[in-house]
């Protein structure tokens, strides 16, 4: 059984004997979240499923709570940030930018990271150290930040910059010249008409009967 349930089940009934009313449906919600992914996967979930829930629980009420600030509603957005501050101590602890930044630079070493193409790698083995503990997006961001950064250095080092207008200018082939060319006739063999109209020969004898 999971030892991070206990722990929240135990809180729950604290919350009921001291009538903390908004501890208490915090709780609340938190547990029907977890009985409602066990019914629905058939499973008992361990403490990191646990986790994975209240991380995604505090997720959704910081984001709430920046829209509430910013629709100017400080009253909802307060409520969100106390769920919030409610939720979190059921997360491991938080990391630092100095360790966040350090596993950083041994995933890429570990999985030889090069480019945005490797975003994948680096994302797979850092997620099972730092779920809970950082925020997944901030570190989706700092990831993309530090490979296009990387990517960056290895093709200004590789001695490849850009072509200027000037060289793609020197690099084109010239224009073969262009030498007058004579008239050619419509018809070989044929003297050009004129521009004079052709005389229409005239009938001998005129219409018959005349």
């Amino acid at each position: 059984m999971s030892a991070l349930k206990d722990r929240i089940t135990a809180d729950m009934k604290t919350a009921m004997r001291e009538k903390d009313k908004e501890r208490l449906a915090t709780i609340r919600m938190l547990t029907a979240a977890i009985k409602q992914r066990e019914v629905d996967e058939r499973i008992e979930l361990t403490d990191d499923d646990v986790v994975a829930i209240v991380e995604k629980l505090v997720k959704q009420r910081r984001e709430a709570e920046a829209q509430y600030r910013a629709g100017d509603r400080p009253e909802l957005a307060d409520q969100e940030a106390a769920e919030a501050a409610l939720l979190t101590p059921y997360l491991p602890a938080q990391l630092d930018e100095a360790e966040i930044d350090a596993l950083i630079e041994q995933a890429m070493a570990d999985t030889g990271a090069e480019s945005m193409r490797d975003m994948g790698k680096v994302m797979g083995q850092l997620k099972p150290k730092v779920a809970g503990r950082t925020d997944m997006s901030a570190l989706s961001a700092k990831i993309k930040a530090r490979l296009a950064g990387l990517f960056s250095l290895r093709r200004n080092t590789t001695g490849h910059p850009r072509s200027s207008a000037a060289d793609t200018t020197r690099c084109r082939r010239p224009h073969a010249p262009t030498w007058p060319q004579a008239p050619v006739d419509p018809k070989p063999g044929f003297r050009r008409r004129s521009g004079k109209p052709r005389a229409r020969p005239r009938r001998e004898g005129g219409r018959a009967g005349r």
